[in-house]
């Protein structure tokens, strides 16, 4: 008992997961369902009125049978016309779970008054499959397929021949639980493919060596960050190089280097706070984008802070007390571009390097007019073999 109720709590957060996760996802998928939907009823009502006529002598479509129709017709070019010319579908899970309502309607009137003493042919085909194409919240679902199929009972019995009422009352109660089983499982295997799918995404982003962003990812969020963060920002660009990098590598080996640059990771993240964004430049070269107001003093204790734990890190793991050089560049409350940011702080690293090692040079951003951006951008693609 005690693990159904944990399969049910986990299941239940996976859903939540998924729904929070992945709702632009879910209103495309919903839209494409209904309109997907929506043409194949279409076409296969207009065949079913062709065609019964010649396999079921006598028998003649309903007002429902008519009504439903240009319903379906008009739910097909809604959605069509929605899916092509509107590139964000917001309102896709709402088409959605409109057209469930209008088949279910419409489904429902045929089979249980069209023909009082013929059983019910679609409703259990809608029921079972409808909940299974339809991503929306499962008490949403099932509220709205219980709604119709005590209304659909409640027709039958009122309606129809009570002989044939039973039976159809029957299948409509079997088809319920059937769907209950058939979503839970679709469910299952969507979210098993959003989950393997959003870890595929992530250790895109990662560096496989450090576990923190590599250089496009990198470049990506910091670039978010400064758009996001109006038309002047606040933030600190830190670039950092491990000195003698290389010659670790020659003299103790490519695993103790690793091993350097995964000490230097973990110590970027236990020194800064999640919301800057860190990443692994290249080779022995890190990068931190700090948001927010920041005193100069506050920076370099940081830095201080950090150089200290990397040089006592690379003792106790390789047996070799390391240093890094840090430059760094501070905006206040300025109008910053990445390029011009990433130059800067690499112009000041590089002071840094000149100097002895372990040193660190932090400067306040100058503003750059509209040709130094772009001698910047070219310094920064060509520099950093970038596009």
């Amino acid at each position: 008992m005690r693990r159904l109720v944990d399969y049910t709590k986990a299941s239940l957060a996976r859903r939540h997961g998924f729904l929070t996760g992945a709702k632009a996802e879910i209103r495309r998928e919903n839209l494409n369902m209904a309109c997907f939907a929506s043409c194949i009823t279409t076409a296969l009502l207009a065949v079913f009125l062709l065609v019964t006529p010649a396999i079921i002598p006598g028998w003649e479509p309903s007002v429902y049978h008519f009504a439903f129709l240009p319903v379906s017709v008009v739910f097909t070019v809604l959605t069509l016309t929605y899916r092509h010319f509107i590139p964000t579908p917001r309102y896709g899970t709402v088409i959605g779970i409109a057209f469930a309502c209008a088949l279910c309607t419409c489904t429902i009137l045929i089979d249980a008054l069209s023909e009082p003493i013929a059983p019910g042919s679609f409703i259990p085909l809608v029921f079972v499959t409808l909940p299974s194409l339809l991503v929306v919240r499962f008490a949403f679902s099932y509220g709205i397929i219980i709604f119709f199929d005590v209304l659909y009972c409640v027709l039958c019995v009122t309606f129809k021949n009570p002989y044939i009422a039973q039976y159809d009352v029957f299948q409509s109660v079997v088809s319920l639980a059937f769907s209950l089983c058939l979503a839970h499982l679709v469910m299952r295997y969507r979210i098993n493919a959003w989950e393997t799918r959003r870890q595929f995404e992530e250790l895109s982003k990662r560096d496989t060596l450090s576990d923190i962003y590599n250089k496009r990812t990198l470049i990506e969020m910091a670039l978010a960050v400064i758009r996001a963060a109006g038309p002047v920002v606040s933030c600190a660009l830190v670039v950092i190089d491990l000195d003698d990098f290389k010659r670790v590598n020659d003299q103790r080996g490519h695993y103790s280097g690793d091993t350097v640059l995964r000490d230097m990771a973990r110590l970027l993240k236990e020194h800064f706070r999640s919301s800057d964004v860190l990443g692994r430049f290249g080779g022995d070269e890190f990068i931190v984008l700090m948001r927010g107001s920041l005193a100069t003093h506050v920076v370099a204790a940081k830095l201080a802070s950090l150089q200290q734990a990397f040089s006592n890190a690379t003792e106790a793991s390789v047996g070799a007390r390391m240093t890094c050089s840090v430059g760094a560049i501070i905006a206040r409350e300025q109008p910053v571009d990445f390029d011009s940011l990433f130059v800067q702080a690499d112009d000041a690293l590089y002071e840094a390097k000149r100097g002895q090692k372990g040193g660190v040079v932090i400067r306040d951003f100058r503003a750059v007019d509209a040709s130094a951006k772009d001698e910047s951008a070219a310094a920064f693609g060509a520099a950093r073999n970038l596009p």
